[in-house]
């Protein structure tokens, strides 16, 4: 059975999944991370334990 939506559910759900893809174009993923590193000739492989020693300082 298809579900029906208001057009109040309908305006929630436009401002929800506007709001999801503004996040997720904020957010880098680790591999985008790691290119950033290399670009700017830093070791992506300490990338790991940068970000444990930053959520470490965080807590």
């Amino acid at each position: 059975m298809e579900r029906k939506l208001t057009q109040t559910q309908l305006e929630q759900i436009i401002a929800e999944v506007q709001r999801l893809s503004e996040q997720q174009e904020a957010e880098l993923d680790l591999e985008q991370v790691r290119d950033i590193l290399r670009e700017l000739n830093l070791p992506p492989e300490l990338l790991e334990e940068a970000m444990v020693q930053f959520s470490d300082e965080m807590c």
